[in-house]
């Protein structure tokens, strides 16, 4: 018992959204910090850096199931250096 096409499909869309808000977040959280010197705080650094993975994985999410079409293909290799950084 597996989930048929449509629920699949809606799966892929919902994870593309929510990986567009937060590619979007990121970006927001990424040049505020670099912008406004006032949020240049040591809890805020960590944060900065880490966001930096959080990136790296919501743009391998958005490329999705998209590349295990060809597993030796260079966008499948993409989205395993960007899972695995």
């Amino acid at each position: 018992m597996g989930l048929t096409t449509s629920e699949i499909h809606t799966l892929i869309v919902i994870e593309r959204a929510t990986a567009s808000v937060s590619v979007v977040a990121t970006f927001i959280l990424l040049s505020t910090f670099i912008f406004i010197k006032s949020f240049r705080t040591l809890t805020n650094a960590l944060i900065f850096y880490a966001s930096f993975a959080n990136l790296f994985a919501n743009v391998a999410a958005l490329i999705g199931g998209s590349a295990l079409g060809n597993l030796d293909g260079a966008l499948c290799q993409f989205q395993a250096f960007l899972l695995e950084m």
